[in-house]
């Protein structure tokens, strides 16, 4: 019995049978069959060697694919974190460099921030003492040419007592006293005298007493003024502040 089989791939027939051929008799099926074995091996070949190849998943390309990006991006993620952690670290050594370098210059800073503070305290005295100075020579000034006008007014004031017997109200010394006093007030240097019977204590700067006590009525008069011997004079320099110019002569009760 005997049968044809075609070959997919190929498209070769091939004839299959059971029964035994006698040898060396020709029949025009063995040497169709033996024609088509020797014109094909690559098709029994390729039949017999595919079942023992390894049969690959498509899907398993895909996979191999995707952990390998997978290690690629967490390559990458492991590399970022590392240059974040040292750029924070560099940071990091930037600041305390900085504050190290900072320290001495604050400290320079601050030592010449108090030498400046010193000089200008310096100047500052320096320029008040100054101005005292100034001030005290001005004032000798003043007070040397003010002493000077009002001893030429005592003089006139002693003339004028000796003529006390006359008429002192017409003479021409009265009228030289009256314009030197003038010029004094306008220039600022007003006479004074102390209140007679007040307390002398307290008022040791505005007057002297002489050694000579007037003998006391009464008890509680000791110690006040009893006579205003000659007048005083101060540099009024505004309502409440005054400088001496020449301290009032007094007699005290004794």
């Amino acid at each position: 019995m005997a049968a044809q089989a075609y070959d997919e791939d190929g498209g070769i027939a091939v004839l299959l049978t059971d029964e035994q051929s006698q040898e060396g008799e020709w029949l025009p099926e063995a040497q169709w069959s033996a024609q088509s074995m020797v014109t094909s091996p690559s098709a029994s070949t390729v039949r017999h060697e595919r079942p023992a190849g390894r049969p690959t998943s498509p899907l398993s390309q895909p996979m191999e694919g995707d952990s390998v990006v997978e290690n690629t991006l967490k390559e990458q993620a492991d590399d970022l974190q590392k240059q974040i952690t040292e750029f924070k670290q560099m940071a990091q050594s930037a600041q305390q460099a900085a504050r190290e370098q900072s320290d001495p210059v604050n400290s320079t800073l601050k030592e010449l921030m108090q030498q400046v503070s010193a000089i200008r305290d310096y100047a500052a005295t320096q320029q008040n003492r100054v101005e005292k100075l100034q001030d005290g020579y001005d004032w000798g000034i003043i007070r040397t040419f003010c002493l000077r006008v009002i001893r030429c007014i005592d003089n006139i004031e002693g003339r004028l007592a000796d003529l006390a017997s006359g008429d002192g109200s017409d003479s021409p010394l009265e009228e030289i006293k009256d314009e030197l006093l003038f010029a004094l007030e306008s220039s600022g240097i007003e006479q004074f005298r102390p209140e007679l019977n007040s307390e002398y204590r307290g008022q040791e700067k505005l007057a002297e007493t002489i050694k000579e006590r007037q003998p006391a009525k009464k008890p509680e008069q000791t110690g006040r003024i009893a006579r205003v011997i000659r007048p005083g004079y101060r540099y009024m320099i505004d309502d409440e502040n005054y400088k001496v110019v020449r301290a009032a002569q007094v007699k005290l009760f004794g």
